[in-house]
């Protein structure tokens, strides 16, 4: 336990978490912490795998917090503030984030962040390590098509729920699975198995090389931007650490930064050139496009998938807006600093990120939401942290006159 004590913010709950997913997830359904439609899965690993995770991510390859202050826009500020202060207070959670973009400048233009212990000041929500979850999916489905191994619609065998993949079983969230979904389905429903079977074509290698590609890292797109950090990717080569490609298709043992997930799904968003983030101020001429990502017809194909997710997955009737179309994903995780003292291992942080309107984004939000209920109730993406979305992406577009694209009655 020597490395989690060496740095208890990181090593601590990436070890915790990994003994508590030994038991292979085979607790009745309804203790289950991954819940209904939040789409994250529950991975059998073993302590000694967990440990070499831990000791595989040195303390060393975390970024120190950079310099500045970021200069945000004050109308939308104070329209995510609201949303996300509503949203605590309504679900009783121990706090959250809400950051707000422009997909086709890289400009971030909101950061709000409420912590209601006291434990983090600033604008925490640039720098904060977290594990992607279920977001990741659709980077990994992207990539795929972008390299032409899958389509939108190529069935994948989902296997009922159970897969193994090496020497360990993975299982989907939803206790009895799949049969078969499609990768547009994958995605929709947040299905794990068949996230890992399309992750297998891109390889161990590939998924690292297209988290760098997307903006993570130290050279990623967070490396410059004023109170951000960088992120620390999944090593390859250490015989102790988690697959890549099923760690990477889940979302889990690796830590990013909320600014390098908005300029990632951003790329999708503008049809495939990953954004310089720039702050709310920066002058026009300064927009920069630091490579392209996804052609622009294998972008509107992800993109189609996410509107997807709103209209008939994970998000339905909680992304969606009678104003503007939306699309997004929604994610869910379990964070064990977070845990009440009665050791329950339900999920205790929901996000979501999306975009509107579809096909001409103008606005992007990232939401995360920790611990609702106080931790005594499982956080689903869907039903906490959606809602959030839907509103400030309403009022962002309101606010600047944006005409609806959906039909009015």
């Amino acid at each position: 336990m020597a490395a989690a004590s060496r740095n208890p913010f990181y090593f601590k709950s990436l070890l915790r978490r990994r003994i508590e997913m030994f038991t292979s997830n085979r607790k009745p359904r309804a203790a289950r912490w991954a819940g209904g439609i939040i789409g994250t899965t529950a991975v059998t690993l073993t302590i000694a795998l967990a440990y070499g995770a831990e000791q595989s991510m040195r303390k060393d390859e975390i970024q120190p917090v950079n310099p500045g202050t970021a200069v945000v826009d004050p109308a939308i500020q104070k329209i995510a503030e609201a949303a996300l202060g509503e949203a605590i207070k309504t679900h009783k959670a121990k706090g959250g984030f809400a950051i707000v973009a422009e997909p086709s400048s890289g400009k971030i233009l909101a950061v709000a962040n409420i912590d209601t212990t006291n434990k983090m000041s600033g604008r925490w929500a640039l720098s904060q390590l977290l594990e992607p979850a279920s977001i990741a999916k659709t980077l990994v489905v992207a990539q795929a098509i972008e390299s032409g191994l899958t389509t939108p619609q190529e069935k994948h065998s989902c296997e009922n729920g159970n897969y193994r993949y090496g020497s360990r079983v993975y299982h989907d969230w939803k206790p009895e699975g799949w049969n078969q979904l499609t990768t547009e389905e994958t995605i929709a429903h947040s299905g794990t198995i068949c996230t890992i079977k399309i992750a297998e074509k891109v390889s161990g290698d590939g998924l690292v090389k297209m988290l760098k590609d997307f903006g993570f890292g130290p050279e990623g797109t967070a490396k410059n931007f004023p109170e951000a950090r960088t992120g620390v990717l999944p090593p390859l080569g250490n015989p102790y650490y988690p697959d890549v490609v099923p760690a990477v298709s889940a979302g889990f043992g690796f830590k990013i930064t909320p600014i390098e997930l908005v300029q990632a799904y951003g790329a999708i968003a503008n049809g495939g050139s990953l954004m310089n983030p720039l702050p709310a101020n920066a002058d026009s001429s300064e927009i920069q496009a630091i490579r392209r990502v996804l052609s622009s017809q294998n972008a509107a194909k992800v993109k189609d998938i996410l509107r997807q997710v709103v209209l008939k997955g994970t998000g339905q009737g909680t992304a969606s807006s009678n104003l503007y179309s939306t699309a997004g994903k929604t994610a869910s995780s379990h964070i064990p600093d977070l845990a009440k003292a009665d050791g329950k291992k339900i999920g205790n942080f929901a996000g979501f990120i999306g975009f509107a309107p579809v096909n001409e984004p103008k606005v992007e939000v990232y939401v995360g939401i920790f611990a609702p209920g106080a931790g005594a109730t499982p956080a689903h993406g869907s039903s906490h942290a959606a809602p959030v979305f839907k509103r400030i992406a309403e009022d962002v577009l309101k606010h600047w006159k944006v005409a609806p694209d959906q039909p009015q009655s």
